[in-house]
């Protein structure tokens, strides 16, 4: 994950590039919070509403989860990826993550401080 243009904090939308694996991870966190498992306090815990979250879902199926992506995202939609992300990684553990996302749970955590870093710089 790389922001690709301009400085992030100089705009509310940041562009980055996805490899294939983060952006599989990432559509998988959120399709996971959307219809996988119950989270109590959704908003409180992602950070948006359920509605909110399905319409994230829906942009991330846009991406072609074989190769690279670009996308334009806000700062409040990265946050609430990253959050979904968190998650979905809490959530299924060892046991289940590699299964359900067909990303290996060391590429995940990996992508996971990735996020950090990336939206520190936001």
């Amino acid at each position: 994950m790389r922001i690709l243009s301009g400085s992030a904090k100089a705009a509310n939308e940041v562009n980055i590039e996805l490899t294939a694996v983060e952006s599989r991870a990432l559509r998988a966190a959120v399709g996971e919070v959307c219809f996988g498992f119950r989270i109590e306090n959704f908003q409180r815990v992602i950070g948006c509403t359920e509605d909110h979250a399905r319409e994230l879902l829906n942009r991330l199926d846009g991406l072609d989860l074989d190769q690279p992506n670009k996308i334009t995202i806000n700062k409040e939609d990265l946050r609430e990826i990253k959050n979904a992300h968190t998650e979905t990684i809490r959530e299924l553990g060892t046991e289940e993550y590699s299964t359900r996302t067909g990303v290996v749970l060391e590429d995940g955590r990996s992508l996971l401080e990735q996020t950090d870093v990336l939206i520190s710089l936001t």
